[in-house]
């Protein structure tokens, strides 16, 4: 279960950070000499990571594991299949409870 509890939790709170992300930022007077191009591209970025992490979530509160690998980059996906899903899952609601819901 260690090794599974090191793939999982990180991948755990990279879902947790993303759906937290605020699509909202300081607005930007020109005086930092940032542009619009660059403020909008984080914007983008953010809504991404938000809806990502959502949908993260949205399978782990399923039990989706099919779902929550298929959102995880490739790489982490050779290393993080099914079987390590539902041991850490469930390790995971014993050890903290089951998702109701998020906001």
């Amino acid at each position: 279960m260690k090794m599974n509890r090191k793939i999982f939790l990180p991948i755990l709170g990279v879902a947790v950070t993303a759906a937290m992300v605020s699509c909202s930022t300081i607005s930007n007077d020109g005086s930092a000499g940032k542009s619009d191009t660059a403020e909008e591209s984080r914007n983008q970025f953010a809504r991404q990571s938000e809806k990502l992490g959502g949908e993260m979530l949205i399978a782990l509160q399923k039990g989706d594991g099919e779902k929550f690998i298929s959102l995880l980059p490739e790489e982490m996906r050779k290393k993080f299949g099914e079987k390590e899903f539902k041991a850490t899952s469930e390790e995971l609601a014993q050890s903290m409870g089951r998702i109701e819901k998020f906001e």
